[in-house]
């Protein structure tokens, strides 16, 4: 994702990002965890509804290159609407029943 939001998050505060930054053209971007908090780092990368989250353990030796993973992604646009889609589709329900059953009783 080019020129995306990123926000890392330490191990031992997952509410306030540790640092926050913006991938490049090409939708990359580096950073070096604070080898000194020990844990899984996690860095949420977004841009127009979209979301992809890596966690970054960091131990003793520091990063762990084999086991930085991915969290399952997440379409958060989507997700965001999410609600109002439903009410809508039940009011679009509810009024096709009251449409149908006035013409079953005009009948």
């Amino acid at each position: 994702m080019e020129e995306a939001t990123v926000e890392i998050y330490a191990p031992n505060d997952s509410d306030t990002p540790w640092r926050t930054t913006t991938t490049d053209a090409n939708g990359t971007f580096s950073f070096l965890p604070d080898e000194s908090i020990q844990g899984e780092w996690r860095v949420e990368i977004g841009s127009d509804g979209h979301q992809d989250i890596l966690l970054v353990p960091v131990g003793e030796d520091g990063v762990d290159y084999n086991r930085i993973s991915s969290v399952e992604n997440r379409d958060v646009h989507y997700a965001a609407f999410a609600p109002e889609a439903i009410g809508i589709f039940a009011a679009l329900s509810l009024g096709a029943c009251a449409i149908a059953t006035r013409r079953h009783t005009a009948r």
